[in-house]
């Protein structure tokens, strides 16, 4: 049978990525659909061996007529097995992903806080982290973007946002649900295809599955998952070169810049700018000041979107705000 073999994979997952702990108070968020209803079912078989208190949150966004429905439903599987159980509805309607996702990851962080719970664990899928790679990557995105949907994440204080099915793909989950058959609530604003996602996983994804490649979700989350090990190893390099490169919040030495590889001298840049600004500065504006110091440029300035203004002088930058 399929589904006890993969239970052991996706316990083995946990254990080898050091993803939980035992004793954990682990807060699932359920929406009633294939890959979260999935995620409930092999957490609840493994509960009693790791001894982890579980509970689920629904958050409803409004998005289709019934889906107070599947907060009901849900509800009802709480109560059956007597887990804590959280339903947030929207009083904003927000159609867009972005909003939504941070609206959601208010809630979570909420409930995670009030509750004290020390994991946040969903159901994205190797599918879900592909999506995200290309919809990063048509934005013009760099490296960070192609590797937004890791296995783990700080989120805050002691709190993480686990995704143990990165290495599962949505069609493998609907031959496992097959085989299990259990109800499911399906979202159908999934097959609108105004929504950009949507319009990647049916009309793209699909188009190159057909024509190219018809591994290339797999193909591509491997290469997500590549580029996420480097990506971490990268920052935290840059972390250690961006405390010599400067002498404080907002003076930089562009020498010290000048002399890194241009892989570090980007992302030392960035990672400066962030401090000193309070927000990301997009690849014009980092690249253009970085071949100011390698230019060797001085006594020249560069406005950015949000006021702050950069005084390149002889061996240094400051970072100030326009007057």
């Amino acid at each position: 049978m399929l589904e006890p073999s993969f239970l052991k994979t996706f316990n083995q997952t946990l254990i080898d990525r050091r993803l939980v702990k035992p004793d954990q108070k682990i807060l699932l968020a359920i929406s009633g659909g294939q890959d979260s209803m999935c995620l409930l079912y092999f957490m609840l078989q493994l509960q009693f061996q790791w001894r982890w208190k579980l509970g689920i949150v629904f958050c409803d966004h409004g998005w289709y007529t019934n889906s107070f429905k599947a907060g009901s439903f849900l509800c009802r599987i709480s109560v059956l097995l007597h887990l804590d159980f959280f339903q947030v509805s929207s009083n904003l309607f927000v159609r867009d992903e972005i909003s939504a996702r941070k609206w959601r990851y208010f809630v979570l962080q909420k409930i995670a806080k009030q509750n004290n719970y020390s994991v946040i664990m969903t159901a994205h899928t190797a599918t879900d982290r592909v999506e995200t790679l290309l919809i990063n990557l048509f934005r013009g995105s760099g490296s960070h973007g192609l590797t937004a949907l890791s296995w783990k994440t700080f989120f805050y204080s002691n709190v993480f946002i686990v995704r143990p099915f990165l290495g599962i793909t949505r069609h493998e989950l609907t031959n496992i649900h097959r085989e299990l058959n259990f109800f499911l609530y399906l979202d159908p604003t999934n097959d609108f295809l105004s929504i950009q996602r949507n319009k990647i996983r049916k009309n793209f994804i699909f188009y190159i599955k057909k024509f190219f490649n018809p591994q290339i979700e797999k193909n591509l989350a491997q290469f997500a998952e590549i580029v996420s090990s480097e990506s971490e190893f990268l920052d935290s390099l840059s972390c250690c070169l961006t405390r010599k490169a400067t002498f404080s919040k907002y003076w930089i030495n562009k020498n010290y810049i000048s002399s890194l590889p241009l892989a570090l001298q980007r992302r030392v840049l960035q990672q400066i700018l962030q401090k000193g600004l309070g927000f990301s500065s997009c690849f014009k504006h980092v690249e253009h000041l970085r071949l100011a110091c390698i230019k060797n440029q001085f006594n020249k300035r560069f406005v950015l979107p949000h006021g702050q203004i950069l005084f390149l002088k002889t061996h240094i930058i400051f970072i100030g705000v326009a007057r």
